[in-house]
C-alpha cells in the first residue's frame, strides 16, 4: 500500500472507495452477507492511506476551502447514505439493528473516517 500511495495517493483512494461500493452492493443489493467482510479490509485501508496524506503533509497543503469543501462533501455523503439510503443511521451496532456499519465495515464508515481525518487537518 505504500508503494501504490507513493505512485498515486488519489488513485488509491479512488480505487478503495470504488471496491467498497462493489462489495457493499453485493452484501446488501444480492444477499451475500459474508461478502461484506471484505470491507474490513477496504475501510481501514482507506483509513491508512489517509493517514498517509497526513503523514506526507498533502492535506496540510490544501487550503483551508477546500478542506472544508471535502468536509462538507464528506458529511454530505454521509447523510444521503443514511437518510435514504440502505445504512442505518446510528453508527454503532445494535442489538435490534439488521445492519451494522463496524462489523463487517461499510461504505458510510468509511465516509464518516474522511470527514474525521479532513477535520483534524484543518485545526
Amino acid at each position: 500500500m505504500t508503494a501504490w500511495h507513493t505512485f498515486s495517493p488519489r488513485i488509491v483512494l479512488a480505487a478503495l472507495i470504488v471496491v467498497a461500493i462493489v462489495v457493499d452492493w453485493f452484501r446488501l443489493g444480492r444477499g451475500m452477507e459474508s461478502v461484506g467482510y471484505i470491507n474490513l479490509a477496504i475501510v481501514w485501508l482507506f483509513a491508512q492511506q489517509l493517514g498517509f496524506l497526513y503523514a506526507d503533509g498533502y492535506l496540510a497543503r490544501l487550503t483551508r476551502r477546500t478542506l472544508w469543501a471535502t468536509v462538507a462533501g464528506s458529511f454530505g455523503t454521509l447523510v444521503v447514505l443514511t437518510s435514504w439510503g440502505p445504512y442505518p443511521v446510528s453508527m454503532v451496532g445494535l442489538p435490534d439493528g439488521d445492519l451494522q456499519h463496524d462489523s463487517p465495515n461499510d461504505l458510510s464508515a468509511g465516509a464518516r473516517r474522511r470527514t474525521d481525518s479532513d477535520r483534524d487537518a484543518g485545526s
